[in-house]
């Protein structure tokens, strides 16, 4: 199991709620099994994110468990609440609000199994409460993932003590894993354009790495990993919104293609300056029609 938390969180309510529960997943393909609410009341979520006035409304992300993990129904309960201790430490149950959902993923072909995410929508409002000196905690803000090294290692610790509960395997990280909080850094603050090349860079070391070996894969990579909103997709591209834009961007070449083969794409790949490369993708002009 790993916890992962995305860049989303400035949309309305039935955004991250309707995506949690809808038939289809983010690449538009049917789910094998209806999600299932686990914890939460999705329409009062949905209210609360929309009676937030800040720019950032929510926090989202999900506990995502291999194809050899199968906790029971009171594991992932136990795990839920955890879960929620760490990420709203000081908070009781009654002091914020989140929904937590299942997604099924189909089973695994070598051991027959499906893996499974549970996903999470957490505002990021203070439903009641008052301060040591009797002030009304009501409507305060509250971030159940501040950026800073203290968040990731106390999610690192949680996600360690949690396998090693259950006796799953610890989460080794791939050394030469899409550094994605290096590459918010860098995409932040640039223009489109700019950061879809900084985007096809990351993928790039993702695909060479086989931590991406499908277009699917790419997709669930670009939106859970990164974050990314994925309007639309075509045989030959993928069209992505990135944070604080109106509008997505068309992306076209090998790896946005539905029918390329990895591996071969994989093999192209030539050195240079020590850096392995995927040849060029490219970006059209942002326009109307990419919008879904």
């Amino acid at each position: 199991m790993i916890v992962q938390f995305f860049k989303t969180g400035q949309s309305c309510g039935e955004s991250p709620v309707n995506y949690l529960l809808r038939l289809r997943d983010h690449v538009g393909e049917l789910r094998p099994e209806l999600p299932e609410i686990l914890e939460g009341n999705p329409r009062l979520t949905i209210a609360l994110i929309n009676g937030i006035s800040c720019q950032h409304k929510y926090a989202s992300g999900c506990l995502a468990f291999r194809p050899g993990e199968q906790p029971s129904k009171a594991e992932l309960s136990s795990i839920i609440e955890k879960f929620k201790s760490v990420a709203a430490p000081g908070l009781e149950l009654d002091q914020f609000n989140s929904l937590f959902v299942l997604h099924r993923e189909p089973p695994d072909r070598k051991i027959g199994l499906s893996g499974f995410h549970v996903h999470f929508v957490m505002p990021m409002t203070i439903l009641a409460g008052v301060t040591a000196n009797g002030k009304d905690l009501t409507g305060r803000r509250w971030n159940p993932h501040p950026p800073g090294k203290q968040t990731i290692e106390m999610m690192a610790l949680f996600t360690q003590v949690a396998n090693h509960e259950h006796g799953w395997p610890p989460v080794v990280e791939n050394p030469l894993r899409v550094g994605v909080d290096s590459f918010w850094r860098k995409a932040g603050n640039v223009s489109n354009s700019k950061a879809a090349e900084l985007l096809r860079q990351e993928l790039n070391k993702g695909i060479h790495c086989e931590k991406i070996n499908s277009r699917d894969e790419l997709c669930t990579y670009m939106d859970q990993l990164l974050g990314l909103t994925i309007t639309r997709t075509g045989t030959n591209y993928v069209s992505v919104k990135f944070p604080n834009t109106g509008r997505a961007v068309r992306l076209k070449g090998a790896m946005f293609e539905s029918q390329t083969d990895y591996a071969t794409l994989r093999s192209a790949t030539s050195q240079s300056h020590g850096v392995d490369k995927i040849p060029p993708q490219t970006t059209s002009r942002p326009k109307p029609d990419w919008l879904a």
